[in-house]
């Protein structure tokens, strides 16, 4: 029996799925460590964006999980994926035939570049990018070192900080255990969730952040905040991957208060962070949406974490043997 086996014995075998508990953070830890740090894939990214009805769940199929990954109302990038890189052809036929039967959408969402590379048949599917779920991965000095900013960013992080000149700005993560510190969250997510009209995403973001606030200690989540003259104008949830080298950011919210806040918590947020060691930052995914994919590439990311969509190919055999 391999080390994958017994970290994955936990788990029910395909296609019997187990609702995710805060006791299997452990062995899935173990089982994700060997892959790159996306998020999508991490404990605590399935415990708060993908736990949208609290029934986040895993089933094994050899040494590789399967897991579901629903969005409310985005049908169509919602379904089963697999993470792993053991016999992977034989999981996603296993998975497709499954979909088959029970007369669904065969087709697994959301499929991490390293599965893919493993196949030794890519023959036998057609592939097709998710760019909308492609993961931005951002040096360190790309959001603390302003001559690295591109020069947009650069003069209006510059313009911010000019406008709070002479104002007290500090820094401090909240206590997610402290009733006062939530409530604050909470305030500060009514108010500029109204200023800034939200869609639909939003309300879905506004979701995280209180799942977040709710189960973030037992999940690994940390933060930071930042005061002006007492305010509170910006935070950020964020955990760390990647033995501490790697920040993966949850959720980064600023108030309208002042123009351009989110360059400027940006970058005082990574300042603190790259004190600490962390050498990359992963900001997510834009969801497709234009503004957030210009925002993120003005970041200047070094490189991704590709999301792929998987169908059979015309005239590919219902199951690999």
């Amino acid at each position: 029996m391999t080390n994958d086996t017994l970290t994955l014995s936990r788990f029910s075998e395909f296609p019997i799925f187990t609702k995710l508990t805060l006791e299997d953070k452990p062995a899935y830890d173990r089982f994700i460590s060997r892959f790159p740090p996306v998020d999508d894939i991490s404990f605590t990214s399935l415990m708060s964006w993908w736990n949208s009805f609290g029934n986040i769940s895993v089933s094994r199929h050899g040494n590789n999980l399967v897991v579901p990954y629903w969005i409310p109302g985005v049908e169509s990038a919602s379904g089963m994926s697999v993470v792993g890189t053991d016999h992977v052809d034989q999981t996603l036929c296993a998975v497709m035939d499954h979909l088959r039967e029970r007369g669904e959408p065969v087709r697994l969402v959301q499929v991490s570049d390293f599965t893919v590379a493993a196949l030794h048949h890519p023959e036998i599917f057609h592939i097709t990018p998710m760019p909308e779920f492609d993961e931005y991965v951002v040096p360190s000095d790309h959001l603390t070192d302003p001559s690295k900013f591109t020069e947009p960013r650069r003069s209006r992080t510059a313009s911010t900080d000019k406008r709070l000149t002479g104002r007290t700005v500090e820094i401090r993560p909240f206590d997610l255990t402290s009733g006062s510190d939530r409530e604050l969250i909470s305030q500060a997510l009514r108010q500029w969730s109204r200023d800034a009209k939200g869609n639909e995403f939003s309300t879905y973001s506004d979701q995280n952040i209180r799942t977040l606030m709710e189960h973030g200690d037992s999940i690994g989540i940390r933060s930071l905040s930042l005061f002006v003259d007492g305010k509170l104008q910006a935070f950020v949830f964020f955990y760390l991957s990647n033995g501490g080298a790697n920040v993966n950011i949850q959720n980064l919210r600023t108030s309208s208060d002042y123009p351009h806040m989110f360059d400027y918590a940006a970058y005082r947020f990574a300042k603190e962070l790259a004190e600490e060691g962390v050498m990359f930052f992963n900001v997510v995914c834009d969801f497709g949406l234009q503004p957030l994919r210009a925002l993120k590439l003005s970041l200047q990311p070094s490189h991704y974490y590709r999301k792929f969509l998987i169908e059979p190919a015309a005239g590919s055999p219902g199951v690999l043997r």
